[in-house]
């Protein structure tokens, strides 16, 4: 049961550092292709943004996100831990390691204000909190 929660909270780790690096970098690409569509837009005279456009604009995003090595980082990140998810399954019952799995809550919450220097409110935290009582029970018993 020991080695199950090492690998639970392993793949809870790899599914948390994934979600930050996914996050640094589509703020990065939002970045670039925001200062990418305003540098185009000055070229040439505003008109009216066709559904093409917007459709253009996604494609571009979604193939500069892709070539993001904090992207790329991040879906290595979550296929690993996806691994590691299926192989505690085949060790524990889904009732156990379901919900320590809301460890992520709170390293999320913790990586949002730390490592992202989000606003987390008070009411983030207490929730954070809650939930980590939760898992304690549910890993205790």
């Amino acid at each position: 049961m020991f080695k199950a929660i090492i690998l639970i909270i392993f793949s809870v780790f790899l599914g948390v550092v994934g979600q930050v690096n996914l996050k640094q970098g589509m703020t990065n690409v939002t970045k670039v292709e925001n200062e990418r569509r305003l540098i185009h837009n000055q070229q040439k005279e505003i008109k009216e943004v066709t559904f093409s456009d917007k459709a253009k604009n996604i494609f571009s995003l979604l193939f500069h996100a892709f070539l993001n090595i904090r992207i790329i980082a991040g879906i290595c990140c979550y296929f690993i831990s996806m691994l590691l998810w299926l192989i505690v399954l085949s060790k524990v019952d889904l009732s156990f390691a379901y919900p320590i799995l809301g460890i992520s809550y709170i390293l999320i919450v913790c990586s949002g204000a730390f490592i992202l220097h989000e606003n987390v409110s008070i009411t983030r935290w207490v929730g954070a909190f809650i939930i980590s009582v939760g898992v304690i029970l549910v890993a205790r018993s």
